[in-house]
């Protein structure tokens, strides 16, 4: 069994490491209208039993916005992080040559609500979740 003196100094050093890393945690925490926001059409379609659609989370940093990407085509697909490079009242977004539709996206916003432009013309249209 631990001995009181070994526990308080253990608990201490604990506090301490909670404190610090909490004080580090929030000088990167951005102000919560710049906090992380998902826009999602992804759906299931109950008779083919599959989903369809695409789901964006911005999640901004002290050097920009990358994007969390999620397609949906039949089934989820693994999450890429992508570095969303702004243009106009939106962003655009260089898919690589090993997805689906690779090429460059361009989301706009409009509201509570996106639209993502692939390079084969398709328009997805997302809304912002809570």
């Amino acid at each position: 069994m631990a001995r009181p003196n070994a526990l308080r100094s253990c608990s201490a050093l604990l506090l301490v490491v909670a404190c610090v890393g909490n004080s580090w945690a929030a000088d990167s925490v951005k102000a919560p209208s710049e906090q992380l926001r998902t826009f999602s059409s992804i759906a299931f379609n109950r008779e083919a039993g599959d989903y369809y659609g695409l789901e964006l989370t911005f999640v901004p940093y002290t050097g920009g916005t990358y994007v969390l990407w999620r397609m949906a085509s039949g089934r989820i697909q693994t999450p890429r992080l992508l570095e969303a490079t702004p243009k106009g009242r939106g962003w655009v977004l260089q898919l690589p040559a090993d997805d689906d539709v690779p090429g460059e996206w361009v989301i706009e916003q409009s509201g509570q609500e996106l639209s993502a432009k692939a390079p084969t013309g398709t328009v997805f249209r997302l809304k912002r979740r809570q």
